[in-house]
């Protein structure tokens, strides 16, 4: 279908207009000498920090997807079902780890894969998002497959969903102890708030990550380069 006909073409769009604006923050920041600061944590972000914070962030989510698509096949065996339109979240920091990782802000072409009903950045290839970053409410997402007679064989009937949010919460919770950046432990020891405690349930645990990433990340490059009010 063309572009401009999909539901979320004019959210496209100011996506694309907010991750130009960003962009120009980022080399500012990277030309200028001084880091980004907030009061509340006291943290200070040079460039080469926050470049390496991205780096931290993008192999944290390959391995959590790794672990979904490996352990979890049911993930790769829907077929990007959850990939429908209006699911995509698009948040400024999206738009500077993209930047900071070197990477270019998905350019969708006038005719496209998706229908109405899909993602708009679905294609017939995947997602249009890199590998090394996808938007955060995109790769912390997980499900548990289909119901009834759909499910995965390797489940036995038994299995109840709970147990199986547990299994994979298990899983992610090694991912995340393992590979999480430090600046976001410090927040979970300063708020008592480990952020592993949410992955039960993606939703949540992509509420209470936005929520660190903002405080710990985002609120010291706005007050540095002001944005997010634009």
């Amino acid at each position: 279908m063309q572009l401009t006909q999909h539901p979320d073409y004019p959210t496209y769009v100011q996506d694309r207009q907010v991750d130009q604006q960003v962009r120009e923050a980022v080399a500012a920041w990277e030309a200028g000498p001084e880091p980004a600061s907030a009061d509340d944590l006291s943290r200070l972000w040079t460039f080469a920090q926050a470049q390496k914070f991205a780096y931290q962030l993008s192999r944290l989510t390959q391995e959590y997807n790794r672990v979904l698509w490996e352990r979890f096949p049911y993930c790769r065996q829907c077929g990007g079902q959850c990939c429908v339109v209006d699911a995509v979240q698009v948040d400024v920091f999206d738009s500077i780890t993209l930047a900071l990782l070197g990477e270019s802000f998905p350019m969708l072409p006038a005719e496209i894969d998706a229908t109405a009903r899909d993602c708009v950045y679905r294609t017939a290839k995947g997602c249009a998002w890199p590998l090394a970053w996808k938007p955060v409410k995109c790769w912390t997402y997980y499900c548990l497959g289909r119901s009834g007679s759909e499910l995965p064989r390797y489940w036995h009937p038994a299995d109840s969903s709970d147990a199986r949010y547990a299994m994979i919460a298990d899983e992610l919770t090694w991912v995340i102890l393992e590979l999480m950046p430090f600046a976001l432990r410090e927040y979970e020891i300063i708020w008592d708030d480990p952020l592993e405690a949410y992955l039960g349930d993606p939703l949540d645990f992509t509420d209470a990550l936005n929520d660190a990433l903002c405080e710990v990340f985002i609120s010291p490059f706005d007050h540095r380069y002001p944005i997010i009010d634009k």
